[in-house]
């Protein structure tokens, strides 16, 4: 009888793997047909990637313009390369596709989220951005995602390889990053040290392989051609240039709530809040981000979807902001900054909630519900 049982659930899995291949080659198949070919795709990672495969550069120099991202993720465009121009693209849109879902699998606590918080984290305007522009920002969520469920698992490798993908474009996962060290500091030397074994060896690799100074033109080709200058930036910095308001409030405003996510990370560790408060800080205090670095905020969405569907639905509305421009022009496009603003608000609002952070009033006022010890 164990036999039968053992084959049936065999054959069903092969079944529903042949099933998945057959939905994937189709969906490759209808974006080759009908997907535009993305700017960013046409422009950046596609000639990038020849020109390195031809020895035209050495990346980070005149020939590479607008390429910020960490010289690894070259990996994942060189197969595509063989495939035509839309083939090639379609693959890594469908790849972006089972990454950003992926992402939304790894996050969930004991529970899977209600239907209307994947809704709602992955069918916005900022996901269509990533898709449109066909943009490397999938990595960035599931480099989240996969660290998250990788400490609440004790899987070191599985973090490592979590901080890779993250490196990709690190900008604006810095805080997370940090968090998840902090929530580490008490593994032992050797997991930590496997933690650091891919990052490490692929950026000793990239000065083998780039040569030495690549951090330099790295930083010379960003100031050549700064994106943070890009029309549609999405800062904080940016409002504030536009309207001569002075940076120091906002730095200040900024290392105050940057110091308090890293103290509760440390008070409590990895935590649901901890890590969409982090999310959320980055974004909202970005030196550069647009809309498409938003994708990051899936694990955020999630868990504050789960806790309040009033709240989510609010933010939800805010990531069709983007959608005023066509009346308003591109000057309003800071406007999507209300989207990070909002999660960041409920998440702090949720921490205090469930008892993370005790104001000292609130403490006081627990003394006096609390009974006296008798002697």
């Amino acid at each position: 009888m164990s036999d039968v049982f053992s084959r049936s659930r065999a054959i069903s899995a092969v079944l529903a793997l042949a099933m998945l291949v057959a939905v994937t080659l189709l969906l490759v198949v209808l974006m080759a047909r009908v997907w535009p070919i993305g700017v960013d795709y046409y422009f950046t990672f596609h000639p990038v990637t020849k020109k390195l495969l031809a020895g035209e550069t050495q990346l980070y120099d005149r020939q590479t313009l607008g390429f910020y991202n960490a010289p690894w993720v070259l990996l994942f465009f060189v197969p595509l390369t063989a495939l035509s121009l839309r083939v090639g693209q379609a693959v890594f849109i469908v790849g972006t596709m089972v990454m950003l879902l992926a992402s939304t699998h790894l996050v969930r606590e004991k529970r899977s989220f209600p239907g209307y918080a994947l809704v709602f984290a992955l069918l916005n305007l900022h996901t269509f951005d990533v898709l449109i522009r066909v943009q490397v920002d999938g990595f960035v969520p599931l480099g989240v995602a996969l660290g998250w469920w990788a400490i609440h698992q004790r899987r070191p490798w599985m973090l490592s390889l979590a901080f890779w993908l993250m490196a990709i474009k690190p900008i604006n996962v810095v805080l997370v990053a940090a968090v998840y060290l902090i929530a580490i500091r008490h593994w032992s030397r050797a997991e930590q040290a496997k933690v650091l074994v891919l990052p490490v060896i692929s950026l000793l690799a990239s000065f083998v392989i780039l040569g030495v100074d690549w951090p330099l033109r790295y930083l010379e080709m960003y100031q050549l051609d700064p994106p943070d200058k890009a029309y549609l930036t999405l800062t904080l910095w940016r409002i504030a240039r536009s309207i001569d308001f002075p940076f120091w409030p906002l730095i200040l405003l900024a290392t105050v709530c940057v110091a308090l996510a890293l103290w509760l990370a440390w008070r409590v560790g990895l935590h649901r809040w901890t890590l969409s408060i982090a999310l959320a800080t980055n974004l909202v205090f970005a030196q550069y981000a647009t809309g498409n670095h938003y994708v990051n905020l899936i694990p955020a969405v999630l868990f504050i979807a789960a806790r309040s569907r009033r709240l989510a639905t609010l933010a939800y509305a805010t990531t069709f902001t983007p959608l005023l421009r066509l009346a308003l022009g591109t000057r309003v496009a800071p406007v999507d900054l209300l989207y990070p603003i909002i999660l960041f608000a409920a998440a702090w609002y949720f921490a205090w909630e469930d008892g993370l952070v005790s104001l000292p009033r609130r403490r006081y006022l627990a003394t006096l519900h609390r009974p006296a010890r008798r002697a």
